[in-house]
């Protein structure tokens, strides 16, 4: 019995097709729902996976741990795009908390508003002011404009404070009397 179902007369691009359908059929289909998993996927196909659920402003120097981070919070952040909700689900995503100021808080013009970005990730790489500001082009709102950013990063550290008490009299001794 043949292995092949195409006819006698099959051209030779049929027969090239069906060969390459063969080899198809003979891959482990388990595999690939783990391609769409950031946690599973393999660091080297992590670009592809970024482009497919749609990460704008993606930068291959990021750890490995980052590149998963931003791939989970894809889709939710552009979901909510033009809210404050998605800058800081994409900003925590990179390592940094925010606080937004906005301009009845501060006392600024209408429609202006400050960020205050607590940094939490160690690594602080040298371009960051401009990846933030091209965040914060893509998911704030348009109808406001940024004055300020204030890039904080906390320090913790021991501080040792010591005391002394004294307790004591003065006395004055004068020669007995005579």
């Amino acid at each position: 019995m043949t292995t092949s179902l195409l006819p006698p007369n099959a051209t030779r691009l049929e027969r090239a097709l069906e060969a390459s359908d063969a080899q198809l059929s003979e891959l482990d289909l388990a595999k690939v729902d783990s391609l769409w998993n950031p946690d599973r996927c393999p660091a080297s196909l992590l670009p592809w996976l970024a482009w497919a659920v749609g990460v704008e402003g993606w930068n291959s120097n990021w750890t490995t741990a980052r590149q998963r981070r931003v791939i989970k919070t894809a889709l939710e952040t552009r979901r909510y795009r033009g809210t404050l909700g998605s800058l800081r689900r994409e900003l925590a995503a990179l390592g940094m908390d925010i606080l937004v100021r906005e301009w009845w808080e501060i006392g600024d013009t209408p429609h202006h508003y400050e960020l205050d970005i607590e940094l939490t990730d160690s690594a602080i790489p040298d371009d960051l002011h401009l990846y933030i500001h091209d965040v914060v082009g893509r998911y704030a709102r348009e109808s406001q404009v940024l004055d300020v950013v204030n890039l904080y990063q906390p320090v913790c550290g021991a501080t040792y404070v010591g005391a002394a008490i004294t307790l004591g009299d003065d006395l004055c001794v004068y020669p007995p009397a005579e």
